[in-house]
């Protein structure tokens, strides 16, 4: 910032200067009419001014030496009218004024030969006047001239004097500021350490509570293990917001393209704000069906601006609902993904809206002032956005909600429908949905949106009631395939609704602790409502049927592993002989084998990643960001007992932390294929660790 003030100050002095030599010529010009001084100057002074603004419209020559060819011509003009002037001191105000010119310029040297050239032009003035008077000056004269000369001297020894001072304060200011940057550098550093420090605790109480609530009878014991897991996530949320942050304050925001399915990420996403969303808040996610099947972008990343956006919008509705449409314009590079986030919250009035981008920043609005967060979500929304090339755009007003726009360039790799329906024209589906209970009518039209969307872009019949008498009807005039219901409806005729379970495939849209009675051949399909699930239906999937009511109430609870449970005596063998110490690592585990064996499996399903964001910062020299992420691979290791592993990634993140590039280059390379091994042996001994989402 200081150098762009500098940069300002000298393009004002450049202007200054011109017109200045503008309108000093001008005057000169008019003085030579009307004294007669000398005329051959006037084609000069007409083309010094024209000479001049020339070279400052073309910026040609160098900038400095266009100050000192302009600051000339003023000297020249300066000395030419003091040789002139009537009387004796008119120079003294005009030298004056042009060192304020010229301190602007912040060049020294030029005061001084503005200041010689005035007093030589005034000792000229005075041997002229001598000679025409033929008389020596009076002592008045004489002590004038003396208080005239020690003026401009004294004038410009001030102005160089303020001119150091200014410079050696500029200096240290820049040496403190330079100073601070490190010091928020090495803060934001630790802070990203000190994260990845807490990150592995805290999923391990996540898993040790997950697990717990599986195997837990006792509903109020349940109840606490699930508000465990509940804060848990809440943590981790904070902590992945630090981490995120850390990297945007550092400027090390790198974007990795990786192919990706949008129901995948979907699918983890409305898993993690089922732990955020209350029941009497609705959440609708439509997605258009003609979206390509595979793009290509940063998914971190993608991931975390729908996070942030959704959750943002689920925290600030008090009631009411929120809507998410993700659709999708075909460009020549590929498409651009639309994501826009509509809610019925509490709004934001226009300082607010200015101010959603700041850091730390949360509105203190209504439902607002007992919202929890740091305030990062926005900014690092933004910050990840114009990463990715893309741009948002957010319009809101008190209470009437805010409608959140992200446009996000995407390569296309597989072009074909991430959602299709083969046999769609089989199907008629029916939806006893009675969307008239919702108060707010932006909820129904959401409801009416996805559903609208999700026929026409499947391209199946569907016929919606939402009385009794035209279920019947329905029923009898077409022969459905599928029935959407809601648990209400269900529950206001069990008996009928299951007969009607045995003739065709219903669902029934519901909470998470909704259940359907013995002998129901119901599919549940647990809110939010959104279209990936009822694709997979149609075709055929047709799930847990009431079971699925006890696995959907625990918090993010963990499937279980295709190892089939905990980990052999066997399986420790074989990792002893790879140089983990499995003792150690169920030491961090509270001795049990089972949540150990998911850090293992997790462990090793983090490798991949791992590697290719070490070799990418080891690539580019990135040592900050290497050093974190060599930071977390020591802290793992040493939490599933590898200690000579964790001990070599510990030696990297010191080398990384100075910058010692010589024992990076010779040991990294050496470190990582035996990582790699490593994490691989993991995974052929304890299994595959599945990753989270429902899989359909």
């Amino acid at each position: 910032m200081k150098e762009i003030g500098k940069q300002e100050i000298r393009v004002i002095s450049h202007i200054i200067l011109v017109t200045a030599v503008a309108f000093f010529s001008l005057v000169l010009i008019v003085l030579n009419l009307y004294k007669e001084w000398d005329n051959w100057t006037i084609p000069l002074l007409v083309a010094a001014p024209l000479v001049c603004l020339g070279m400052h419209v073309l910026r040609k020559p160098d900038e400095i030496l266009r100050v000192y060819f302009y600051s000339t011509i003023l000297f020249l003009e300066i000395f030419y009218y003091m040789v002139h002037a009537d009387y004796l001191y008119d120079g003294i105000p005009l030298i004056m004024l042009t060192l304020a010119f010229l301190a602007m310029t912040r060049e020294v040297p030029l005061l001084w030969v503005c200041i010689s050239v005035g007093i030589l032009g005034f000792f000229v003035r005075i041997a002229e006047f001598i000679s025409e008077t033929d008389s020596l000056l009076s002592v008045s004269d004489l002590i004038k001239c003396a208080w005239n000369i020690f003026l401009v001297i004294a004038t410009g020894m001030a102005i160089t004097k303020m001119l150091r001072t200014s410079d050696e304060t500029q200096l240290s200011l820049k040496e403190k500021f330079q100073a601070m940057e490190q010091d928020t550098k090495r803060a934001d550093i630790f802070l990203a350490n000190v994260s990845n420090e807490i990150r592995m605790p805290v999923d391990e109480v996540i898993g040790l509570s997950d697990s717990a609530y599986g195997l837990e009878t006792d509903e109020r014991v349940k109840e606490k293990l699930g508000r465990i897991s509940y804060i848990g996530h809440k943590v981790a949320e904070q902590i992945g917001d630090i981490l995120d942050y850390s990297e945007l304050e550092m400027n090390r925001v790198s974007v990795s393209f990786e192919e990706y399915r949008l129901s995948d990420i979907l699918d983890d996403l409305v898993k993690e704000l089922k732990l955020f969303k209350r029941d009497d808040i609705e959440l609708v996610i439509d997605v258009d069906p003609r979206l390509p099947a595979v793009l290509k972008t940063d998914i971190v990343k993608l991931k975390r601006v729908l996070w942030h956006v959704i959750l943002n919008a689920i925290k600030y509705t008090e009631e009411g609902g929120v809507y998410v449409r993700i659709s999708f314009t075909k460009q020549e590079y590929g498409l651009n993904l639309i994501i826009d986030v509509e809610d019925t919250g509490i709004g934001m009035d226009e300082t607010e809206l200015e101010r959603i981008y700041e850091r730390f920043y949360r509105s203190e609005g209504g439902k607002a002032a007992i919202v929890t967060g740091l305030g990062l979500g926005m900014s690092i929304v933004l910050g990840f956005v114009i990463a990715m090339e893309g741009f948002i755009n957010i319009k809101s007003a008190p209470g009437k909600g805010t409608h959140v726009h992200i446009t996000l360039p995407q390569e296309i790799v597989d072009p074909s429908h991430c959602m299709i329906v083969p046999k769609a024209s089989e199907l008629e589906i029916g939806g006893y949905l009675q969307f008239e209970k919702f108060r707010s009518p932006y909820v129904r039209e959401y409801y009416n949106s996805m559903m609208r969307n999700l026929r026409e872009g499947l391209g199946v019949s569907f016929y919606r009631v939402d009385k009794p008498e035209d279920l019947y009807r329905l029923w009898e005039r077409h022969s459905l395939t599928h029935l959407i219901v809601g648990e209400v409806q269900y529950e206001a005729d069990t008996e009928y609704m299951d007969e009607l379970s045995h003739e065709l495939t219903l669902i029934i849209l519901c909470n998470d602790d909704f259940k359907v009675s013995e002998g129901s051949e119901a599919v549940l399909l647990r809110k939010p409502f959104y279209c990936f699930p009822v694709t997979k239906i149609l075709n055929g999937y047709t799930g847990d049927k009431k079971d699925t009511a006890a696995l959907s109430a625990a918090p993010l609870q963990r499937e279980e592993k295709e190892t089939g449970g905990e980990a052999s005596d066997e399986t420790f063998e074989a990792l002893r002989k790879a140089g983990i110490d499995p003792e150690k690592g169920l030491e961090w585990c509270m001795d049990d084998r089972e949540v150990y064996t998911a850090v293992l499996q997790e462990c090793a399903l983090d490798a991949k990643n791992k590697k290719a964001e070490l070799e990418k910062f080891y690539a580019a020299g990135d040592w900050e960001n290497f050093m974190i992420r060599i930071h977390g691979i020591k802290s793992s290791a040493k939490t599933i007992g590898a200690s000579e592993i964790s001990e070599r990634a510990k030696r990297l993140e010191k080398a990384a932390e100075e910058k010692d590039e010589a024992f990076l280059k010779e040991h990294y390379p050496k470190f990582l294929p035996d990582y790699i091994r490593l994490t691989d042996m993991i995974r052929e001994v304890c299994g595959e660790a599945e990753e989270e989402g429902e899989d359909f």
